[in-house]
């Protein structure tokens, strides 16, 4: 299958050039969680390369699309080859720019978001798409060993708040935070 060579690719890839991406045993919590929710609308804030972008567009149903968003123009460049290469550049959409900026152009009815941009920047993300996002929706955010600091308030906000119910993924020294928007 196109898609599992691509994600192979870049695996490969990452262990050469140090690219920090989910890996397999995140990456495919990822997809299951993308399968239990079937999420029509996802956002990714922090493409990278389009690994996880590649792990979810693949579990998405007809009609259903990725948009990721990358500061960086030479990784959104690789992004978009990968996405082609994999043959889901029909359902996922890479846009290019700074999240805080981007995000307020896109549509509402957002159902799932996946955050893996700038750690200290997370609540920052979180809070602009917020009117944006479904009533259920799960919002996964990658926490990375040794950087709980930088989402500290991030995770204070969306264990804390009466709008999220949230729960950690502990994954060797990293995590996934996964968290519901209650509305």
């Amino acid at each position: 299958m196109r898609v599992d060579r691509q994600i192979e690719g870049i695996e490969r890839d990452a262990k050469r050039e140090f690219l920090p991406i989910l890996g397999p045993e995140r990456g495919i919590f990822l997809e299951r969680l993308v399968v239990d929710r079937r999420p029509c609308r996802i956002v990714e804030v922090g493409v990278l390369v389009g690994y996880a972008a590649l792990r979810m567009a693949r579990q998405l149903a007809p009609g259903c699309s990725l948009t990721g968003i990358e500061i960086d123009e030479e990784m959104l460049q690789r992004a978009r080859r990968n996405v082609e290469e994999a043959g889901l550049d029909g359902q996922v959409r890479l846009l290019r720019g700074d999240a805080l900026e981007v995000i307020g152009g896109l549509e509402d009815g957002i159902d799932f978001v996946m955050l893996d941009g700038q750690r200290s920047q997370y609540l920052a993300y979180l809070r602009a798409l917020e009117p944006k996002l479904e009533s259920g929706a799960t919002v996964v955010a990658s926490i990375d060993e040794g950087q709980a600091g930088a989402v500290s308030r991030y995770l204070d906000y969306v264990r804390g708040a009466e709008r999220y119910r949230s729960e950690p993924y502990p994954f060797g020294g990293d995590a996934l935070e996964v968290s519901c928007f209650l509305g």
